[in-house]
């Protein structure tokens, strides 16, 4: 205990009194809507005692980019380590690079469905129609009152669950066996390993499978969800954030405000400054990069037409996939953008051609880029 408060004695003289530290947050949001008139800010006080209860943060510059993001965005909370024990709610998108970036965040008082329900309210108020498409993915783990919040919110949006808690879950209910049953159900492309790592699960722990199909596989397992996660199961992306704000969340309020706007400024500038591949026209780095390789993948497979977008590709290991390409004209409005499948599944996972739907295209004589959705990449 005297180690507690000497620390804390330490942080009082570095940074001041933390009560004073909330009476600075007004000021604070006036010179940020100066600095960002187009930033969302919003300081919810306590109705009759008028003193702070939550405040909310969506940078300007976060609104503009949303919709070169890729359509998944996840969730989470974290304790801040600071004297009035609250809670950081951060909401997070992926861009065309793979890298991660802070859309919101907000101090609260704790996490349940009240403080989850403003939070996520506020976000889609911020963004906007920019959200309003049917492609959006959201994915969190179980947390209070989170599911809740989300339901209320995005009724129609297909919330994913994140794989590494529901393993965490079983591991402890079921033990070590179960957990590792668990994985090849979450990651099963095809009906028939889906099927069969079920039964196996099942067959050892029937109430580990019970556990998860009361969960329902549509909401965690990549053969059963309906929509591209860009291979994300799990809440890594937002855990990076929280691992890269460690320190800033040992800090009182106002300067960890501040030093989350500061670290995000650093972050904006990095990616503007990043350098195109030499040969690189509309790609991202890494979506060109990957390209390549699948392109020069593509060159030894063999196709097999039975009409202008179906397709069957064999490999030389033996291996046939079945694609479906899109008709080009929808593809070039990418307004309307459609996107084509193969039964590996990847096509779809990252709404890009595979190297098997590139061996389709090729045949064709068609563009290549013309089937990538630019936005996403």
């Amino acid at each position: 205990m005297p180690l507690y408060w000497g620390r804390e004695l330490a942080k009082e003289k570095v940074w001041g009194d933390e009560a004073d530290n909330f009476r600075r947050l007004p000021a604070y949001i006036e010179r940020l809507r100066i600095a960002d008139p187009e930033s969302c800010v919003l300081l919810k006080k306590h109705p009759t005692t008028k003193r702070f209860q939550a405040i909310f943060i969506v940078l300007g510059s976060l609104i503009n980019a949303i919709q070169y993001l890729r359509q998944f965005f996840a969730f989470d909370g974290t304790h801040i380590r600071t004297k009035y024990n609250l809670t950081l709610l951060i909401a997070v998108g992926i861009d065309g690079e793979g890298h991660v970036l802070p859309l919101a965040w907000a101090i609260v008082p704790k996490e349940n469905d009240l403080w989850w329900s403003w939070f996520i309210n506020l976000f889609k108020q911020a963004f906007g129609e920019l959200l309003y498409n049917e492609q959006v993915v959201t994915i969190s783990d179980r947390s209070k009152g989170l599911l809740n919040a989300m339901d209320n919110v995005f009724p129609t949006t297909p919330h994913s669950m994140c794989c590494q808690h529901l393993a965490e879950n079983i591991h402890k209910e079921f033990g070590p066996v179960a957990r590792k049953l668990f994985w090849p159900i979450a990651k099963a492309r095809g009906s028939e390993a889906f099927l069969t790592a079920v039964r196996k699960l099942k067959e050892f722990k029937p109430a580990a499978e019970q556990y998860l199909d009361n969960i329902g596989y549509y909401n965690f397992a990549f053969y059963t969800f309906p929509c591209a996660q860009y291979g994300h199961n799990t809440l890594n992306i937002v855990k990076s954030i929280n691992l890269s704000w460690s320190a800033i969340r040992n800090l009182p309020p106002f300067q960890m405000l501040e030093k989350v706007y500061n670290w995000s400024m650093i972050e904006f500038y990095k990616r503007a400054r990043v350098k195109v591949d030499e040969g690189n026209l509309c790609l991202t780095n890494r979506a060109f990069r990957a390209y390549q390789f699948q392109i020069k993948n593509a060159q030894s497979y063999i196709v097999l037409p039975s009409s202008d977008t179906e397709f069957l590709v064999e490999t030389p290991r033996g291996h046939s996939h079945q694609v479906i390409l899109p008709k080009l004209p929808n593809i070039l409005d990418q307004g309307n953008f459609v996107c084509g499948e193969c039964s590996c599944q990847l096509y779809q996972e990252y709404q890009s051609p595979c190297s098997h739907a590139l061996a389709a295209i090729s045949f064709l004589g068609k563009p290549p880029l013309s089937y990538f959705h630019w936005s996403d990449y």
